[in-house]
């Protein structure tokens, strides 16, 4: 079985642990999230919470692939800007599919599920088609890559145009911290997209995540404290 690793090799590992803290960031919002809506009871903290969960089971499953291919290694063979992985566990390569397409899929949902919270206009319908869409944009991304990525960066750059008009009409830190937040999850993005002229730029999409999810758990803990 063929797979293809982004990751430099040095990095090998080294991002199971990024995503295993990626895990505990998200889980932690969504914890911090779940208390602020039962003391306020108001909706969107629940769904923010619920967002933040399906994240962190994404990353769950993303880290499931990462150690069917790093551990389970047969032999590498580096073809252009790509490694390739030559396993003869075929038997895993159900695991790693499956991982995969439940990672993409869980993930590019969640963040749609911030966005409709964010520009609160939306109808039953348009939700329908949208995740339908989602669905079809995850399928073909198991052929090229980029599309969950190119997938993700439209849906995060609305966010951050909304969230950037939220803050604009009524400046807080707090505001502004989310709005960092998913800008830098926006440049890992970008970041992940360009990786064909580096693999290096794979590490710097990870430390930007770590980064976007940091500022957004330590804004949650401001909150959740006031």
């Amino acid at each position: 079985m063929f797979r293809l690793i982004f990751s430099p090799k040095w990095f090998y590992g080294i991002d199971i642990i990024f995503e295993i803290f990626f895990v505990l960031i998200t889980l932690l919002i969504s914890f911090y999230g779940y208390k602020i809506y039962n003391l306020s009871r108001n909706k969107e903290h629940k769904y923010f919470s619920i967002s933040f969960l399906l994240i962190a089971t994404s990353f769950i499953f993303k880290i499931l692939t990462n150690f069917d291919i790093y551990f389970n290694v047969f032999r590498t063979l580096r073809i252009g800007f790509h490694t390739i992985v030559l396993s003869y566990l075929y038997n895993s390569g159900i695991l790693y599919v499956s991982g995969l397409f439940i990672y993409k899929f869980l993930t590019t949902l969640a963040f749609f599920g911030l966005f409709l919270l964010t520009t609160k206009k939306h109808s039953k319908n348009d939700i329908y088609l949208i995740i339908y869409l989602i669905l079809i944009s995850t399928i073909f991304s198991s052929f090229a890559y980029y599309i969950f990525h190119i997938t993700l960066a439209i849906i995060l750059f609305f966010l951050c145009t909304h969230l950037y008009d939220n803050y604009k009409k009524r400046k807080s830190a707090s505001k502004f911290l989310v709005l960092l937040a998913f800008l830098m999850i926006l440049a890992s993005q970008f970041a992940f997209m360009i990786i064909f002229l580096a693999m290096e730029f794979y590490v710097v999409g990870e430390i930007f995540l770590l980064i976007g999810y940091f500022i957004l758990l330590y804004n949650y803990l401001m909150v959740s404290r006031k």
